[in-house]
């Protein structure tokens, strides 16, 4: 019997549907998803396809995405990263960075007509650590170019936003961000500096900050994890105010 979802998505198809977004939580852990892929290469395997994945798998049971996704012929996957190696696991808890790396290669490997970008979010954690992992995934040649890095700003909760960090910090990461912009690496990806750059100039209330010291803290409790060690540009930044 099918699916309530492919029966909708074969009238799009069959009606002129040109784009397709799956978004996050995670499209690859929903058997309907694939059963959706099944119509689109049946119907019109032409269809834009855009995908939020963290690549911290890339089938379900019998499923596996690249045999799909190999029969397409219009696909980016953005990948959702927000560190690399052991800050990388910190962030996104549960995902490996070596599990990351070997379903990247993989995708390139089998399925080589799938564009892959990354997608940075910026937060009260990572913001110092941005200008390093763009150099780290460019050495390892994920990214080529400002085409493949996108950013976003977390907004929400608002003790994750980084227009909560004291204005002494907001001065270190502006001439952190200022020094790598002169560099190859910070002219090719100007644009996503000087965004978060504009962004970190907008006010916030402090308590926010507080907030995330107070959250931080009951996490790492929690997880048996330490964001002192685990991002220490920024904890030594921020343990001038508040002792995170």
């Amino acid at each position: 019997k099918e699916s309530p979802i492919s029966e909708q998505i074969v009238w799009f198809l069959k009606n002129g549907l040109e784009k397709i977004y799956f978004a996050g939580g995670e499209a690859l852990l929903e058997p309907d998803h694939y059963k959706t892929l099944e119509k689109i290469i049946e119907i019109n395997p032409n269809v834009e396809i855009t995908y939020d994945t963290n690549f911290s798998i890339l089938g379900l049971g019998k499923y596996n995405v690249l045999d799909y996704w190999k029969q397409l012929n219009n696909i980016t996957v953005s990948a959702s990263i927000d560190g690399s190696l052991k800050k990388c696991e910190y962030l996104r808890s549960g995902l490996k960075w070596d599990v990351f790396l070997r379903n990247w290669s993989e995708i390139k490997e089998q399925a080589a007509n799938v564009n892959i970008k990354i997608h940075y979010t910026v937060s009260i954690y990572n913001v110092f650590h941005f200008p390093e992992f763009i150099e780290q995934v460019s050495k390892l040649g994920l990214i080529q170019d400002a085409n493949g890095l996108d950013i976003g700003l977390c907004e929400d909760p608002v003790w994750l936003n980084i227009r909560s960090i004291p204005e002494p910090v907001k001065v270190e990461i502006k001439e952190l961000y200022h020094e790598f912009s002169k560099t190859e690496l910070g002219l090719i990806h100007n644009n996503s500096i000087n965004e978060v750059i504009s962004y970190l100039a907008l006010n916030n209330d402090i308590k926010y900050f507080m907030a995330f010291c107070a959250f931080t803290k009951k996490l790492d409790i929690i997880r048996g994890e330490k964001f002192a060690t685990t991002f220490p540009s920024a904890f030594q930044a921020y343990k001038k105010f508040i002792n995170v």
